[in-house]
């Protein structure tokens, strides 16, 4: 029986291994027949989303493997406003409506609001939290 799951990863991706726990249980759950509703980031985990993020040769762009994940499999990959705000984190339409200079959400990830976290863990059975 395939079960639906939202996960919030609040874990920042420059610490311990919230996105990287994540993101293999993301891959694991689609393995086995699962769906994912949504991957929620809020708190310090919303650093994920700026495309202007650049790790260390030696180190995993873990930006970029989500992005690699949410394209194949078609998963939505949610940003809160507030905590990328205040991250100094924006999309285009934010960035203009807040009257910032730029925009620099990363390509494919979506910033919305905690209602879409509410939505999501409504029709899902199950949330997992991925904290650091």
């Amino acid at each position: 029986m395939s079960a639906r799951f939202t996960l919030l990863v609040t874990a920042s991706p420059y610490s311990k291994e919230g996105h990287h726990s994540a993101l293999a249980f993301a891959k694991a759950t689609i393995e086995c027949g699962h769906h994912i509703e949504c991957i929620f980031f809020h708190a310090d985990a919303v650093y994920v989303a700026s495309e202007l993020n650049c790790p260390a040769s030696d180190e995993t762009n873990i930006t970029f493997e989500w992005q690699i994940f949410a394209q194949e499999h078609k998963i939505e990959l949610s940003v809160c406003i507030g905590a990328s705000l205040r991250r100094g984190i924006c999309d285009q339409e934010t960035a203009v409506q807040e009257q910032l200079s730029s925009s620099n959400l990363a390509t494919g990830f979506v910033i919305d609001g905690l209602g879409r976290l509410a939505q999501a863990t409504a029709v899902s059975d199950r949330l997992i939290r991925f904290g650091g």
